[in-house]
């Protein structure tokens, strides 16, 4: 692994600053794909709800494996087929120890998708958008669950989240918690602003992460970062900022393993 020699310094707003919870946990990917959320919003969770998967579902397998609750995942660029066709076009070749080990890796989403998408566990083939004639927006999303059933929602959907979360107060009552990548943030700084702070309505920032797989603008303002909710009504404690500098070491890990991670400044 090859790493920069000093951690990079980036800035985020101190209204984003966290809440302290001593419940944190991470699920998922060691690396990209893995979130930090609270014990509390998964275990008050029924419902699993994950926008973007790609080829890496290991945060919604673990979820599944603590909680044992029902999923529902949207991604319109997969599907079992996709998968079988690229084991078998990646499958040709020469077979070095370092290929054949890739091949198999490509092999084995196809079982691994076969296996873990069944009974309770769901994937939709549908693009996340706000054109309903096309796209799945949070009113199908949640018309596909029972009402007295609490969600959490993860959604990682590559900028495609500011299309649809103007809509999502209609469902804040039935959401426990919530990870979201934030993308483009330095260019979209005014928006992301906005969404946090209607969240923040009805959601206390319980965790945030800097993608260090983007980079910053002049600012040291990040591409991508990635922020937990907990939704206020479940948690029983007495609310306090953390005085914790983040990433935090026993649970942050950076998206991309051969660069370190940033290190987050609050303030202004």
């Amino acid at each position: 692994m090859s790493q920069n020699d000093e951690q990079t310094t980036l800035n985020l707003p101190v209204s984003w600053k966290p809440f302290y919870r001593e419940d944190l946990i991470r699920i998922g990917s060691e690396h990209d794909g893995g979130y930090v959320v609270t014990e509390n919003a998964v275990n008050h969770s029924d419902f699993l709800v994950s926008l973007g998967i790609a080829n890496d579902w290991t945060f919604e397998e673990e979820f599944n494996r603590i909680r044992n609750c029902d999923i529902h995942c949207y991604d319109h660029s997969i599907s079992f087929n996709y998968f079988l066709e690229y084991a078998v076009r990646n499958f040709a070749g020469c077979f070095f120890p370092r290929q054949l080990k890739n091949k198999i890796w490509v092999i084995s989403l196809a079982l691994r998708y076969k296996t873990f998408f069944r009974d309770g566990r769901k994937h939709f083939k549908e693009k996340i958008g706000n054109n309903p004639k096309e796209e799945t927006n949070f009113e199908k999303i949640f018309s596909r669950i029972p009402d007295d059933k609490e969600v959490f929602l993860k959604m990682d959907i590559e900028g495609s989240e500011y299309q649809v979360l103007n809509d999502l107060d209609k469902y804040y009552r039935r959401i426990s918690g919530i990870a979201i990548e934030f993308h483009d943030v330095d260019t979209l700084y005014d928006s992301v602003h906005k969404h946090i702070e209607k969240l923040k309505e009805y959601f206390d920032i319980v965790h945030v992460h800097i993608n260090n797989c983007g980079a910053s603008d002049a600012d040291k303002i990040p591409c991508v970062i990635e922020v937990t909710f907990e939704n206020k009504k479940i948690f029983s404690g007495k609310p306090r900022l953390s005085d914790l500098q983040y990433p935090l070491p026993d649970l942050d890990n950076s998206n991309s393993p051969y660069m370190r991670d940033y290190r987050i400044n609050f303030s202004g």
